[in-house]
């Protein structure tokens, strides 16, 4: 029987821990959960830098794009027969002598009818 009491005493001693080994417990698992999220938040940014770059190079290649169209222009307008096409063209400008016409677009054509179109609506 004095067996038995000791291997019970033994027992309740083996479940109780030391208030230091529980600290120590406590501590280690604060440290691992910070690590963890420090962890996390360096791959968040990672992933995002990583998403900025990504963007970036994107704006650098239509820049570079927008660059070569406006090299091409320049060099259009370097040549002075061009210029003067582009002038008449563009801005209607014409020559002595000249008389210049300008002709209805399609679009002006099809915006009368949707409006005819909806005034008929409105009427009925």
């Amino acid at each position: 029987m004095a067996s038995a009491k000791k291997s019970a005493g033994n027992r309740k001693k083996q479940k109780q821990c030391h208030p230091m080994k529980k600290f120590f417990s406590v501590f280690l698992f604060m440290i691992a959960c910070f690590l963890t999220y420090m962890s996390a938040k360096e791959i968040v940014t990672t992933v995002q830098l990583q998403q900025e770059i990504e963007a970036t190079k994107q704006e650098i290649q239509a820049l570079e794009e927008q660059q070569a169209i406006l090299e091409d222009q320049k060099e259009k307008f370097s040549d002075e027969e061009y210029v003067k096409r582009y002038a008449r063209g563009k801005y209607l400008l014409s020559k002595e002598g000249e008389t210049l016409y300008k002709l209805n677009d399609k679009e002006d054509g099809e915006d009368s009818e949707e409006v005819e179109k909806e005034e008929e609506t409105k009427k009925e």
